[in-house]
């Protein structure tokens, strides 16, 4: 077979060179991308792993920093009382800058000049990002873990923090979500959920699991201490909305992991409630349904307790502590009949609720967030205040 006139070897032989030298060019040119990319990558991971390191350290000052406001307070309360102010004293309410208030760095400041140089003062030098921190008060609230039951047949009694919740979710605001049954349905949940034994209080037997689950799940009731919030909505009892509006009045801090809790006993609470911070609601669910039944005198009473601690915190609970203190002004402001002339079943606070009641905090939440350009981090901690170092109770970084 003949070939064509225009047939050229070398000119063939070139096509095909410039062919694999464009099949190698694409290829390195493929391989050199990849690198670029796994370069850029590795370096955007390095830049944001630094950026997170950072963010976290960041958000570690504010919460070193909350430590020494809670310090701080702590020092200050050592101080004598100056009759007629707040001033001294072991009390904590909210009108306590050193602790109350939400902090940020660096401080939010207005240059002013220099009135005889005109010169701007110099600026706070950059730390690469900035910080919050906020502290809250834990024991403003009801302690799940003091919820509960103890005693034998008709000696059963129930305990400070279980009266006063029962009261707060007989209040207006909850009836939008439980009926009379339904209250005494979470009580006897949250009790069965934190004793040791495997019965059903209330009735005395039956199965636990059966009466407090949802059907179909597969974990059973703990039979030990609530260690989170969360671990409440896995009762029957508490659904998600109901969930949500119960959570600023309740709190699982401080409890006893180690020793199992009896239902034939009645073991003393763990918490108290500071009267000086707790929210107007908990404040009308101290008081007896039996002695005042109405949800309007509870609530206007009250109001006057959070009225007047915004002038002058109190200072204790019973008639003997120091003024201003909650019985004698409840007896003043609220007709209470003179609580040392009252049985037991008249008493306008009852025994177990005044015993869980104090004028001081020493169990407190931070959260503390640090903030670069590019991350951010977050520390939910729950510390106890104690003479030397908090102990922490709950740690979480987000």
């Amino acid at each position: 077979m003949k070939r064509p006139l225009f047939y050229n070897k070398a000119t063939s032989n070139r096509g095909v060179a410039l062919i694999f030298v464009l099949g190698a060019i694409t290829f390195i040119a493929s391989i050199v991308i990849e690198l670029n990319y796994r370069a850029q990558i590795s370096k955007n991971m390095m830049l944001s792993q630094q950026d997170g390191n950072k963010a976290y350290e960041l958000a570690r000052a504010a919460y070193r920093w909350s430590i020494f406001r809670l310090a701080l307070d702590n020092s200050m309360d050592k101080a004598p009382v100056i009759a007629g102010t707040n001033y001294g004293g072991k009390k904590d309410d909210l009108s306590e800058m050193q602790w109350a208030f939400p902090l940020s760095y660096p401080f939010p400041v207005t240059a002013v000049p220099d009135e005889n140089s005109g010169e701007a003062p110099a600026e706070i030098s950059d730390i690469g990002g900035s910080f919050l921190s906020a502290i809250t008060d834990e024991s403003a609230k009801i302690n799940l873990n003091d919820v509960f039951s103890g005693g034998i047949g008709t000696s059963i009694s129930y305990s400070g923090a279980a009266r006063v919740l029962i009261n707060l979710l007989a209040s207006p605001r909850f009836r939008y979500y439980l009926d009379n049954e339904d209250i005494l349905n979470v009580f006897h949940a949250i009790d069965d959920w934190t004793d040791s034994d495997t019965q059903v209080n209330h009735l005395g037997g039956a199965d636990e699991n059966i009466e407090h689950l949802p059907d179909g799940v597969d974990y059973k009731i703990k039979n030990g201490p609530f260690y989170s919030l969360a671990e409440i909505r896995l009762l029957k009892a508490i659904d998600d909305d109901f969930y949500q509006e119960l959570l600023p009045f309740v709190t699982v801090y401080p409890f006893d992991a180690k020793t199992p809790r009896v239902s034939s006993s009645s073991p003393s609470a763990k918490g108290k409630i500071n009267i000086n911070t707790a929210p107007v609601e908990i404040l009308a669910a101290l008081f007896s349904a039996k002695v005042v039944s109405s949800n309007r005198a509870r609530l206007e009473c009250a109001q006057k307790i959070a009225l007047a601690r915004t002038t002058q915190a109190f200072r204790g609970i019973s008639k003997k502590d120091t003024q201003p203190n909650l019985i004698t002004f409840v007896e003043n402001a609220c007709n209470a009949p003179d609580q040392d002339q009252v049985e037991e079943a008249g008493a306008f606070i009852e025994k177990p609720v005044s015993d869980i009641l104090s004028v001081r905090s020493d169990l407190f939440r931070i959260e503390a967030q640090g903030i670069t350009e590019q991350m951010e981090k977050r520390i939910d901690a729950v510390v106890q205040r104690e003479e030397k170092k908090p102990k922490i109770l709950y740690w979480k970084v987000q």
